[in-house]
């Protein structure tokens, strides 16, 4: 294994503030965004996520994996070297080998190992993707990297979160332990997925979980043992992300957990089970189809029992049910 080593000058950088998350580095409100970036947020939104440039320093954990033919880079203000053996470099640490990057404070690589140890705070940065950590363990040989108290962020999804342990098994999976996943803005827990153990493939565009809780502002609201979920725009059938709020519906909030079936490239289905107040338990199935000639669209609703059209209509049994079907077609230019 080559190794190159370069050094500064300079003292000792100390780190007296708490290190911000990754959420936090690349969040900017709504007026500090680009215009097309802005014109595709919910209006509700008050910012959005944009990534900083290469300029700044960061690195990549998901570029690339390791190349054991490629040498291993390291650069600090300060360094120590025992030849064939260990490299030690503390303050402004970068560590580069192949696609793999990541910066920290201090560093220690075993030659005879093959293994690099850095401790944070620590940033790293890749394709869609950017993480934190509070120290980490690399293997030259495998790519594996292994970050303790780490925080995540995806910027396709717009997905944030944390976890006790995270490790990069390779440029595209992740397996997160202890884990804490949202959509929601920086400090804004409005829904989160919290599992023992969470697993992130970026090449097929889906995650699955296990131990998996529903938190609606930090409460605990529902247990799956096993859940299945995107992580992209890529079809896949599995569990989309819970809606929640409230509703003219019924007498206040609801709450509701879509599995979509990607059954066939031209046609799919959505399930939706959702608890409105005041009247229950409802549960939407939806299907689409797709053909040369348009689109149509089946809905139907149900709920067994509406409490609500119960009280307001005495003698009436509460049972509901809707069918919707919308068919939207485009003909040729001679009609």
């Amino acid at each position: 294994m080559l190794l190159a080593a370069f050094l500064g000058l300079g003292g000792a950088t100390g780190y007296a503030q708490t290190p911000p998350s990754a959420a936090e580095i690349d969040w900017r409100p709504r007026a500090e965004l680009p215009s097309e970036v802005r014109s595709s947020l919910p209006l509700f939104c008050d910012g959005g996520y944009l990534p900083s440039g290469s300029h700044d320093g960061v690195g990549s954990a998901f570029a690339g994996g390791s190349d054991a033919e490629q040498p291993l880079e390291a650069s600090g203000l300060n360094a120590r070297y025992e030849i064939d053996r260990e490299l030690f470099l503390q303050g402004d640490v970068r560590i580069r080998q192949g696609g793999f990057q990541v910066t920290g404070s201090e560093a220690r690589y075993s030659q005879q190992q093959g293994a690099v140890s850095v401790q944070g705070p620590l940033v790293s940065r890749g394709d869609g993707f950017l993480l934190t950590g509070e120290n980490a363990n690399y293997d030259v040989d495998t790519g594996r990297l292994d970050i303790n108290t780490a925080t995540f962020l995806l910027h396709g999804p717009e997905m944030r979160g944390r976890a006790g342990r995270l490790a990069r098994i390779s440029e595209e999976q992740v397996v997160i332990e202890d884990g804490f996943l949202t959509t929601c803005g920086p400090k804004q827990n409005d829904w989160a997925i919290v599992a023992s153990d969470i697993q992130l493939d970026r090449a097929e565009g889906f995650g699955t979980a296990k131990h998996v809780r529903l938190e609606i502002l930090d409460v605990p609201v529902f247990y799956w043992p096993w859940v299945r979920f995107p992580i992209d725009d890529r079809r896949k059938s599995g569990f989309l992300y819970p809606q929640f709020g409230s509703s003219t519906a019924g007498s206040g909030g609801f709450l509701a957990l879509p599995y979509y079936l990607n059954l066939a490239p031209h046609y799919d289905a959505t399930l939706t089970p959702q608890y409105m107040n005041g009247r229950g338990l409802f549960n939407e199935a939806e299907g689409r189809y797709l053909s040369s000639l348009g689109e149509t669209t089946l809905q139907l609703g149900y709920i067994g029992s509406d409490s609500e059209f119960a009280a307001e209509n005495p003698g009436e049994s509460g049972e509901r049910w809707a069918l919707d079907a919308t068919t939207r077609a485009v003909f040729g230019g001679g009609w």
